[in-house]
């Protein structure tokens, strides 16, 4: 069981839109609901994840490239 502050209604919301999507399905069994992730779900998920790693990688390109600029502006005092 998963506790996180998100309302019923908005819960709901997300999951029907995921359901539509074909990215889980919702199984009744009496009163209780399973929510499973389908194969295309746990595709987009690997997409998503993919995605922001390669985010990533190029803000940390992006941060090394500014920090190679700046150290070649520096300059240094001579020593004597």
């Amino acid at each position: 069981m998963v506790s996180v502050n998100l309302s019923y209604k908005s819960l709901r919301s997300c999951l029907d839109q995921l359901a539509a999507s074909k990215l889980i399905t919702i199984d009744f069994e009496g009163k209780r609901r399973t929510v499973s992730t389908t194969q295309e779900g746990m595709k987009a998920v690997s997409l998503y994840h993919s995605a922001i790693s390669s985010l990533r990688q190029r803000e940390l390109g992006n941060a090394y490239g500014k920090y190679r600029a700046n150290r070649r502006n520096r300059t240094t005092s001579p020593e004597h």
